[in-house]
């Protein structure tokens, strides 16, 4: 395990918004104007960041069911944790690197681990940077920043 393995994650601000269904979540990046799908593995990956856990805690939560793939699981959800920090949802919780997570989730539903993919759409970029949600202060909508 790297040095960074140990990090536990929140939602990056008030620009980033998502919403959980059963295998797919999907989250938006206000600032940039870019939305994304997150299915299958990632979509639980995102549930288990949230919930506070690491990147060794998720590797042993979906290692569970393969065992001898588990140093490829920890690679996989390392790397998709790495592209979600470079598109700006998550960042690094406040939080001690030595605290529990917050939540005990369940073992991961799949038996096979494929490796997570975040599916990038700019296609509304444009119309996502006119919306006036753009205007509001660092608490988010609908409290408006104030004018000098």
């Amino acid at each position: 395990m790297k040095k960074g393995d140990y990090v536990r994650y929140r939602i990056a601000g008030s620009k980033i918004i998502h919403e959980a269904f059963e295998d797919e979540v999907i989250a938006g990046n206000l600032e940039r104007g870019h939305y994304y799908s997150i299915e299958g593995s990632g979509a639980e990956i995102w549930r288990h960041l949230l919930a506070g856990l690491t990147v060794p805690e998720m590797a042993e939560h979906f290692s569970n069911h393969d065992p001898s793939n588990r140093e490829t699981i920890a690679s996989g959800i390392r790397e998709f944790v790495d592209r979600l920090l470079e598109e700006g949802l998550i960042a690094p919780s406040e939080n001690s690197e030595d605290e529990l997570p917050a939540k005990n989730l369940p073992l991961a539903r799949r038996t096979v681990f494929a490796p997570p993919v975040l599916q990038k759409y700019t296609d509304m970029e444009e119309l996502l940077l006119l919306d006036p949600i753009h205007e509001v202060d660092e608490t988010g909508w609908p409290n408006l920043k104030k004018q000098d």
